[in-house]
């Protein structure tokens, strides 16, 4: 699975690559969602008691491992990580989901030798199947 951050052209995860310089995953892939309803109270007591919204606050929590030529490299990478991560943007998940207004939550990278595991979360309103909410 491919995911894009903070644009839907800017990969994040290349999916299963494991080249140098790839950011293989996800691994532990997590998305919480809250389905976006309303409560209805109808005078006659009929009809449905909720409604969807469409605004359905998820957050998305995944990590990523990115190989290097060297340990020196992987550092380097982890501090332009740091240094150049887009804070606020549109996450996309290949199969459909997107993250529209989304912040990111944190950012965790840590080095092991050559590898560099980045763990990513972001919050946002989740957009499935290119739906938009009802004005």
């Amino acid at each position: 699975m491919t995911i894009s951050w903070p644009t839907p052209g800017t990969l994040i995860c290349d999916g299963a690559t494991r080249a140098i310089g790839k950011a293989c995953g996800p691994s532990g892939l997590i998305v919480p969602v809250r389905p976006g309803l309303r409560a209805r109270t109808f005078v006659d007591g009929g009809g449905p008691k909720y409604e969807e919204t469409g605004n359905d606050p998820a957050t998305v929590s995944f990590g990523v491992a990115i190989l290097c030529d060297s340990a020196a490299a992987a550092a380097a990478l982890i501090a332009a990580l740091v240094a150049t991560t887009p804070r606020v943007g549109t996450l996309t998940l290949e199969g459909g989901l997107v993250l529209a207004d989304a912040g990111m939550e944190a950012l965790t990278p840590r080095q092991s030798g050559r590898r560099v595991f980045v763990e990513y979360s972001f919050s946002g309103r989740a957009v499935i199947n290119n739906q938009e909410p009802a004005p």
